[in-house]
């Protein structure tokens, strides 16, 4: 039996970083997609890619999440990671699937202590500057999800 290559995806980029600022060149969709615990089971998904990448993908991911991401970075002092590239994939004439590509950052993820009984509030593991934010807008976070209070 031959098996055909399939080419690579088609995609726009819609935002990337200039090469010499970033830690290692940004992965491919062929990447991302090649990586273990990728999924296209969910709306929104997480994967890792090596030491410096964190990459969420989905159909419910919009590029709006990249572009006020950036803009919380850059005028407040909140602790942001940095996105460093944001690509488009159409799959349907009505449906894309958005990469964004962010930092990888250090420490114990917000999914690894929410639902630690020696806590008295979800909203008490975030800084207040952030459950404002949070809070304010009617929503708490549920591991990448948001949910209604």
């Amino acid at each position: 039996m031959l098996y055909m290559s399939l080419p690579p995806p088609e995609c726009k980029v819609l935002f990337r970083e200039a090469e010499a600022s970033l830690p290692q060149p940004l992965p491919s969709i062929e990447t991302i997609e090649a990586t273990p615990g990728f999924t296209d089971e969910f709306p929104s998904f997480i994967v890792y890619i090596g030491n410096h990448f964190l990459v969420k993908y989905g159909t419910a991911v919009e590029p709006l999440e990249a572009e006020n991401m950036m803009f919380v970075r850059q005028h407040a002092k909140l602790c942001v990671p940095r996105v460093f590239g944001v690509y488009q994939r159409q799959v349907s004439p009505c449906e894309a699937i958005t990469y964004m590509i962010m930092e990888r950052l250090e420490g114990k993820g917000l999914d690894m202590t929410w639902n630690d009984p020696g806590r008295r509030t979800k909203g008490s593991s975030l800084p207040s500057s952030q459950r404002l934010l949070h809070f304010s807008a009617g929503c708490t976070a549920q591991g990448i999800l948001w949910e209604p209070i």
